[in-house]
């Protein structure tokens, strides 16, 4: 599990969710809302997907977090065995998990740090 999480606000621009998983190079953030309680989850694939027009006259792009983030992420417990973390995540297609605790994430599980307790 990595800490500590970096998060986003559903109100956020997509522009800085990309840059804060740019320049923290992750793959993936949490969105919380005001009281910090996990409501989505945001990663670059969401990004690159709204971001990219498909032609020189598609409509206008998403302009904020809560526009294109996934709003029921897979989660994981802190107890969660990494055995289970692994199959879910490739059950789930998902490259990254948030750990929440009573609502509250605290830390984030990604596909490099179940490869790290392998090794």
């Amino acid at each position: 599990m990595t800490r500590p999480v970096r998060t986003v606000h559903p109100a956020a621009t997509v522009e800085r969710a990309a840059h804060t998983m740019a320049t923290h190079d992750v793959t993936a953030l949490p969105v919380v809302d005001a009281t910090g309680t996990l409501v989505g989850m945001v990663s670059e694939c969401d990004v690159l997907q709204h971001q990219l027009p498909a032609t020189p006259t598609a409509p206008s792009r998403p302009a904020t977090v809560a526009e294109i983030m996934s709003p029921f992420p897979i989660t994981a417990r802190p107890a969660t065995d990494i055995a289970v973390v692994a199959d879910t995540m490739l059950e789930g297609d998902v490259r990254s998990m948030p750990v929440v605790d009573r609502g509250t994430v605290v830390g984030i599980v990604s596909r490099r740090d179940v490869l790290r307790t392998l090794l």
